[in-house]
């Protein structure tokens, strides 16, 4: 196991400030594993009461978008959408991976048809988030697919190695405490954030 995925999953949970009791759940894509078997471990030693994994399969979105009935793509079962309401009924936490791991999943189909299904993203989340019913974090998960796509000019090993070094520095890991490094910033962006909307108060009235 790269060690790597551990540094990056402890910042992972600190970052969904996961507490003891909840369940955890986890959204990554296929390719993503290494780095949600070291969330969960990580999670667990938190105190989570369980690691609630959902997988994404590009591969499998093409197939429906090439071949099934266009006036279908937009059906979303409902049970998607009742897993985050159960989480946000629980005040549980969410973590989602995000980067490419099949690169040009969907090259060459109907950007149109491809429009109709919005899979993985679920109308609920929205709302969850608005309301504030859990806490959570997105994770970006390098991957040697990214890596070529945005390193072209390098060779496979070299692009990985060069978006591990990139994703290291902006996730603050080179950090001696990357997770005292967010909270500072984090306190920095709320301080922001309400002495902007102070300043709007006061302007309206």
């Amino acid at each position: 196991m790269d060690e790597r995925h551990d540094a990056l999953a402890a910042l992972a949970v600190h970052g969904a400030n996961v507490q003891r009791g909840q369940v955890v759940a986890l959204g990554a894509a296929l390719g993503q594993e290494e780095l949600v078997r070291a969330i969960a471990a990580e999670s667990y030693r938190r105190g989570a009461v369980f690691v609630d994994v959902q997988y994404f399969d590009p591969l499998v979105k093409r197939a429906r978008i090439e071949y099934a009935d266009p006036e279908t793509l937009d059906f979303v079962p409902s049970w998607y959408g009742a897993r985050f309401d159960a989480i946000a009924d629980r005040r549980d936490a969410r973590i989602n991976l995000t980067g490419v791991t099949e690169r040009d999943a969907l090259a060459g189909l109907d950007p149109a048809l491809v429009g109709r299904d919005q899979l993985p993203y679920v109308k609920e989340i929205p709302r969850i988030v608005s309301e504030r019913t859990t806490n959570w974090t997105i994770v970006p998960c390098p991957h040697p697919a990214w890596g070529a796509l945005v390193h072209p000019d390098l060779d496979g090993d070299g692009a990985y190695e060069k978006l591990w070094d990139e994703v290291w520095h902006v996730l603050r890991l080179d950090e001696d405490d990357p997770k005292r490094a967010w909270d500072v910033r984090m306190a920095t962006l709320r301080r922001n954030a309400d002495q902007l909307a102070a300043r709007r108060f006061d302007a309206v009235s």
